[in-house]
């Protein structure tokens, strides 16, 4: 969501220095199944009229079981 928490369509959604990528759809919706290999990786979120937003995958797993938006 932006600051107005609008739903951002088409946001790209991936770990750093991996293949593991994905695009929200239209809605703004994701989900988001980090496999093993990648669990201590940093996930991150861009769209090009905001600014990159990275979190790691552990601190977003400790409050979510499946990552959705």
């Amino acid at each position: 969501m932006n600051a107005d928490s609008a739903n951002i369509e088409y946001v790209n959604i991936g770990v750093l220095g991996s293949n593991f990528a994905m695009v929200s759809d239209t809605k703004g919706n994701f989900s988001v199944n980090v496999p093993d290999s990648l669990k201590n990786g940093i996930l991150f979120f861009s769209h090009i009229s905001y600014e990159l937003l990275t979190v790691p995958v552990a601190t977003i797993e400790a409050q979510y079981r499946d990552i959705s938006g």
